[in-house]
């Protein structure tokens, strides 16, 4: 009997827009893995208990449940206390992302993603679950933030993660920036010289009558 290989990795994917569903089920599907999807939290718990996947990656603004609303009802059912969550959202806040510890979110990445970046942040799931059982003590399972204190449903892998794919989401959002910083100077120059040689052909043209 010929090797068929090693099992996929299942995907669970939690999007209500069709458009982006698509986008997530093709890329992640092109890199090898297995993907179910669902548009909202209820069919994601319903499609979690029939056949649990190796992962749940949910879009976070969702109508009747939220994403965090979902990740917590996921801790809450015992098949799902262990189950990688990560997720997706435009919402940057820290407060977005300390919503997402609280709701205990293994990950959280940042819409617009770059396909290297979400791929690899999956894989580091992956491969942080399998090497790295850290929980966090019951006095130290809170965060204090803008005077709101935060309840941290996530070990302190989770919590380091977190830090790092902010990190690195915020240097991509400035190398956005800075990128857009010189594409409007050079465009601001380009309107310039557009703007002064029309004035030098209006002169010329001006003096030639």
């Amino acid at each position: 009997m010929a090797d068929t290989g090693p099992t996929p990795r299942r995907i669970l994917v939690v999007e209500d827009s069709l458009t982006q569903a698509k986008r997530l089920t093709h890329l992640l599907e092109r890199h090898g893995f297995a993907v179910a999807c669902v548009h909202d939290g209820p069919a994601a718990l319903a499609a979690m208990r029939d056949r649990r996947p190796s992962l749940v990656l949910s879009d976070v603004v969702m109508p009747g449940m939220s994403g965090y609303e979902l990740c917590a009802a996921i801790r809450a059912d015992p098949s799902g206390a262990e189950l990688p969550v990560a997720l997706l959202t435009a919402l940057t806040a820290p407060q977005d992302i300390l919503m997402a510890l609280e709701a205990g979110a293994t990950d959280f990445i940042t819409k617009p993603y770059d396909e290297a970046y979400l791929i690899n942040r999956l894989h580091g799931i992956f491969a942080g679950r399998e090497h790295n059982e850290i929980t966090l003590s019951p006095d130290d399972d809170s965060l204090l933030y803008a005077g709101r204190r935060y309840r941290v449903a996530a070990d302190r892998q989770a919590l380091f993660d977190f830090l790092i794919s902010t990190y690195e989401a915020a240097i991509c959002k400035n190398q956005e920036l800075l990128s857009t910083q010189d594409e409007l100077r050079d465009a601001k120059l380009r309107l310039e010289i557009a703007l002064a040689e029309k004035e030098e052909a209006l002169r010329r043209r001006s003096e030639a009558e």
